[in-house]
């Protein structure tokens, strides 16, 4: 708490740095890379936002009936970021949150230079020097974002401590078929950073490029069981989960995918709603993969009951219908109706029975 506290400060005074002086190719799309304070010294520049921030308060509250309009608007900034930047647990930055903070910030430029410069016609000169400045910036910053690819790739380069950056450019890669480039990426960036997310990738591009090894897998399952993993990691989890299930990486494929989930389901972070989903309905697959009919009718009520997910238990039938596991497909369809008669789940049963009703007339 008192590290993103203290952090935030940093991100104001960043905030009010785009708005003083705009560029066009700022953090971009990418801000998961921000540095955390780990103290009022590291790194320094958090005293300094945090003085500063205290003396703009001050000068603003002692200036405030000699100039109104300032006051106000300095305090509207202030306030309007009272709830995304400080003590609730949301991204550290995340450049949209200014935008109705600093509604009234530049309010009291133009109205101080018609009051002090009009006799000079002034006004209208820095007026237009203004707006030439930020057309000029408006018009590269639209032909930056203009470009999807070479956005990625420029806020990519601007923030090598971002993970989405990283994870970003290895897909870039891997769609640009230079899988070998997005898995030297990977294992560059697992040196500096900590993430789950990046060694679980790794590992899913080796399995498509037929260079995993046991070894690998038996030291992410050891990581996962010393380290903490977050809700960000689920889609990579569940991805390789994926691949196991379904591609051929190792000889043991599913017995890999199976030890996995089960040093997931160890962790505390289990609990954690992305992650159970995520892994519950990838053990659901595997099971129909593993011709384990016998852990699916468990699996799915747990499923069910736990998330009430009727739609996505849905787009499984559907799924297995198309590889041919028409007996799965029925068992599932079994269980859906069985728990709909029920009727002590919170969303419209009579949806769900259409559902499965179509789908039935798709099997016969």
């Amino acid at each position: 708490m008192f590290e993103r506290i203290i952090t935030e400060s940093r991100v104001l005074m960043s905030y009010l740095g785009h708005l003083v002086y705009p560029r066009f190719d700022s953090f971009g799309i990418f801000t998961d890379g921000f540095v955390i304070s780990s103290s009022l010294f590291a790194p320094i520049t958090t005293l300094i936002s945090i003085f500063t921030i205290i003396a703009i308060l001050y000068i603003s509250f002692h200036f405030r009936k000699k100039h109104p309009f300032i006051g106000f608007a300095i305090f509207f900034y202030f306030v309007g970021h009272i709830i995304e930047s400080t003590f609730i647990p949301l991204e550290i930055y995340f450049e949209h949150r200014n935008y109705l903070p600093a509604l009234f910030l530049f309010l009291p430029i133009p109205l101080y230079l018609t009051k002090y410069l009009n006799t000079y016609n002034l006004h209208i000169l820095i007026f237009i020097a203004i707006s030439l400045f930020f057309a000029q910036i408006t018009y590269k910053k639209s032909v930056l974002w203009g470009d999807t690819t070479k956005l990625m790739l420029r806020s990519a380069d601007k923030n090598p401590q971002s993970v989405r950056a990283i994870e970003s450019k290895v897909v870039y890669h891997y769609q640009n078929r230079n899988t070998q480039k997005a898995i030297d990426l990977l294992e560059k960036a697992i040196k500096n950073h900590p993430h789950t997310s990046l060694r679980l990738n790794l590992l899913n591009l080796k399995c498509l490029n037929n260079t995993a090894t046991t070894h690998e897998f038996d030291a992410i399952n050891k990581y996962i069981e010393k380290n903490t993993y977050t809700r960000h990691d689920a889609a990579s989890m569940a991805g390789l989960i994926n691949i196991l299930t379904y591609e051929h990486c190792l000889e043991n494929n599913h017995e890999l995918a199976s030890n996995l989930i089960k040093t997931i389901k160890k962790q505390n972070n289990f609990k954690i709603p992305k992650v159970r989903k995520a892994i519950i309905s990838n053990e659901i697959y595997l099971a129909i993969a593993m011709d384990q009919s016998n852990l699916i009718d468990v699996t799915i009520i747990q499923y069910l009951y736990k998330y009430h997910d009727f739609y996505d238990v849905i787009k499984m039938i559907d799924k297995l219908i198309d590889i041919d596991k028409i007996e799965y497909a029925q068992i599932i369809i079994d269980i859906v109706e069985s728990e709909l008669s029920l009727k002590k789940y919170r969303y419209t049963d009579r949806d769900y029975l259409e559902n499965i009703r179509l789908i039935k007339n798709k099997l016969i």
